[in-house]
């Protein structure tokens, strides 16, 4: 009986090309041919589409949804910046804090206050909090309401109960911190690690801090201060009336925010005339140093905007930016409760922030401060920003302009 032999070879293999035949009895019929397989190519991790990165972003953390947008410049496209935020507590529950974003149109559940914490400071991504303790005392911390770390901070020198502002130096730790109190109105003490209590400038001692040299802001030939050398008319005079001020930089210029946080007045000027400064009126004043006087309003900031508050005054380019506005300063008050509001230097007015989804409408609530992940915000946190700090061209075209002026 004949023996048949077969032979088979498979397409689409390295042994195989898709010319090769099925041999049968010495038969010969072509194989048919399939076209190779085409295997999916790989997407990168930054190709994948801006909607399901929101929605994933939706159901993160501030921490993870900042690292996030961290990941790569696609994500960050994607990614709305959590910054600006409204620090916000309920009042059923003061000590359990959120930060309504503007931007992202969400809220960020944070880590708890300790009972009894008052805010006194912020600034990038930390609190410093005044805790009331039994007879009257207080005990003073930074605090990161995001990952939970707590630094407490030696006691006051000072028997002031009262404590208006904190500030401190960047990413503290507990073994390496800076931090300056301003008590009552008059007096600052300073406190850094290592030291058993907070001291004023100037003071020596075993359990205390090296001593501090405190310098003029400004040039010595401002000083001393005049309102009439300083400010230019009407403001020489208003500068009395606005009891809430800020100092801040905005791309390389200083500025003062003034705010009129008491009661419509109408003011006599010196020359002749009246002023009048309605309730909560916003002023912003800049620096010209090669002037005189060397603070006059400005009416735009060039499309940034100012943050001003308990935490430490913040500007950023907030034109194109989901939520905000350029050319604002944004502010905590309004009558009544505090709240989050912006003052339109275009108009003169300022309103209420929009509602930030998240944020129960309807439940009585307190807003803390704007709360900040970083100080510094530059180009690299917003898309389509753009460059904080001035080119030596810009900077030289200026300083000719003040000469001429």
């Amino acid at each position: 009986m004949p023996t048949r032999q077969w032979s088979i070879k498979f397409p689409n293999l390295a042994i195989a090309s898709d010319a090769e035949t099925l041999e049968l009895d010495g038969l010969t019929s072509p194989l048919r041919q399939n076209p190779p397989i085409a295997m999916p190519q790989f997407r990168r991790w930054a190709d994948l589409p801006p909607d399901l990165l929101c929605r994933i972003g939706d159901i993160l953390d501030l921490k993870c949804y900042a690292s996030a947008r961290g990941a790569c410049t696609a994500w960050r496209c994607a990614l709305a910046p959590p910054s600006p935020s409204l620090l916000v507590v309920l009042d059923d529950n003061r000590y359990r804090p959120s930060a309504a974003s503007l931007p992202t149109q969400r809220s960020f559940e944070l880590k708890p206050i300790l009972s009894g914490g008052r805010c006194v400071g912020s600034s990038n991504g930390w609190l410093a909090l005044s805790i009331c303790l039994y007879g009257g005392h207080n005990m003073f911390s930074l605090f990161s309401p995001i990952s939970g770390t707590e630094i407490l901070l030696p006691p006051l020198i000072y028997e002031s109960r009262w404590v208006s502002k904190l500030v401190f130096a960047p990413n503290p730790a507990k073994d390496d911190f800076v931090a300056a109190a301003i008590c009552d109105i008059d007096r600052l003490a300073y406190v850094t690690a290592g030291a058993r209590r907070k001291v004023p400038p100037g003071s020596v001692g075993p359990d205390l801090n090296a001593p501090a040299t405190v310098e003029p802001l400004l040039s010595e030939s401002n000083l001393p201060f005049d309102p009439d050398n300083s400010f230019a008319p009407p403001y020489n005079t208003v500068s009395v009336f606005t009891s809430a001020k800020n100092l801040v930089f905005c791309e390389g210029n200083l500025y003062q925010i003034w705010r009129n946080a008491s009661c419509t007045v109408t003011l006599q000027l010196p020359g002749g005339g009246h002023r009048r400064v309605s309730e909560n009126e916003v002023l912003v004043l800049r620096y010209y140093p090669r002037r005189q006087p060397c603070w006059d309003a400005v009416t735009d900031l060039g499309g940034y905007s100012v943050f001003v508050g308990r935490n430490n005054a913040v500007s950023m380019y907030a034109e194109g930016i989901p939520g905000l506005k350029g050319n604002c300063v944004y502010w905590i008050g309004g009558s009544g409760r505090d709240q989050g509001m912006v003052f339109d230097m275009e108009t003169g007015r300022s309103t209420p922030c929009h509602p930030v989804a998240g944020v129960v409408p309807g439940l009585p609530k307190s807003t803390i401060c704007w709360f900040f992940l970083s100080d510094m915000v530059n180009n690299c946190n917003i898309n389509g920003g753009r460059r904080v700090y001035q080119t030596r061209a810009r900077v030289r075209a200026e300083r000719a302009q003040d000469a001429e002026e």
